[in-house]
């Protein structure tokens, strides 16, 4: 299930794409030479990933999280008034994880073909504040587009849980999402800007990629995941 959440208004998102912009020195380069991509903040799928060395995570947020909070203060507090009335809870952040923060591709680099198929399971790796107590039955994962290219933009979804995957891996019948995507129906849900999308993270899920990049083409989104702990959820990257 994904939910469709407006947030912001056209004039609010091209604000908020000239304050990424203004960040230019910030962005930390991704992906590969010939197609990079770049991230604003620390971003726990890459940063975090079990055996990095050095292990970035935590010292890459102790220098962008306070550049992200003086100029993006103002979208992190609609963003949170929004989830929590959304969720009728509590939205919080914390210290010691990564403020939601931005993907940004320009240009050709802009995905035309298939990304990764995953789940979003990050919060196993994250430095998460308090693990013994936290609910990793219900995770959220959310995108806010900023920017999106002429061809659009989405996220493609399959009806496979990672619930029904680790039953399939313990008896044995494990086999590659990618495998059993084949198999299953694909749904595309299509990005607005200024709408957040909001899913679970637990079901299998891609970046949807375009048709045709174009040289002017932009995305740029606010990523973030979410994990409930104590009557309240906590939001990070």
């Amino acid at each position: 299930m994904l939910d469709a959440i407006p947030v912001l208004s056209s004039q609010e998102c091209e604000l908020a794409r000239q304050a990424v912009h203004a960040l230019r020195s910030s962005w930390i380069t991704r992906g590969s030479a010939d197609y990079p991509f770049y991230t604003v903040g620390a971003a726990s799928y890459i940063d975090a990933v079990p055996g990095t060395k050095p292990p970035r995570y935590s010292e890459i947020l102790v220098e962008t999280n306070p550049v992200l909070r003086e100029h993006f203060d103002w979208l992190y507090a609609r963003v949170m008034n929004k989830l929590s009335v959304h969720l009728q809870a509590v939205v919080r952040t914390a210290d010691e994880l990564a403020l939601p923060g931005f993907h940004v591709w320009q240009g050709l680099s802009v995905p035309t073909s298939s990304l990764s198929i995953h789940f979003d399971l990050q919060y196993l790796s994250v430095p998460w504040p308090d693990v013994a107590r936290s609910d990793h039955s219900r995770p959220l994962s959310f995108t806010l587009p900023i920017a999106l290219p002429r061809g659009g933009g989405g996220l493609n979804t399959w009806d496979l849980s990672f619930e029904e995957q680790a039953a399939q891996l313990q008896a044995s019948k494990f086999a590659p999402v990618e495998e059993i995507a084949q198999s299953r129906t694909r749904t595309f849900h299509p990005y607005t800007p200024g709408v957040l999308m909001l899913h679970s993270g637990h079901t299998l899920h891609q970046i949807a990629a375009v048709d045709q990049a174009y040289p002017d083409d932009e995305r740029i989104t606010l990523q973030g995941h979410g994990l409930y702990c104590d009557g309240a959820w906590t939001i990070y990257w």
